[in-house]
């Protein structure tokens, strides 16, 4: 029986690890706190938040998930007629270092960058 309620408890441990490694985890969340939601656009594209300002697409802070975030988020911001917004979801201190010299390259493709910092 012991045997059992440990497997369950490290199973469920398991899951519970896996839904913080999702995008979409953080995303939805955090859309939320900036007072957005998920849209999907008349073409058809999934934007990952959408608020009165805003086009925002979420991803992870490292290569190539950068250059992802930056093309979709003028997509999305073009579609929408609002700001494009990239939110780089930092893991660890490697990350956030990444996200941070990423600033230069947001700007000059006129995309907004937010940094989250997730630990």
């Amino acid at each position: 029986m012991k045997a059992i309620i440990l497997i369950i408890a490290l199973l469920s441990l398991d899951v519970q690890a896996a839904s913080f490694e999702r995008e979409s985890f953080y995303s939805d969340k955090i859309c939320v706190e900036y007072g957005g939601k998920p849209t999907r656009t008349k073409q058809g594209l999934y934007v990952d938040c959408l608020t009165d300002l805003l086009a925002i697409e979420f991803d992870w802070a490292k290569r190539p998930k950068n250059y992802e975030c930056i093309g979709q988020s003028i997509v999305y911001a073009v579609q929408t007629n609002k700001v494009a917004t990239c939110v780089l979801l930092a893991r660890n201190k490697k990350e956030l270092e990444f996200a941070n010299a990423q600033l230069k390259y947001m700007n000059r493709a006129g995309v907004y960058l937010i940094i989250e910092k997730l630990y």
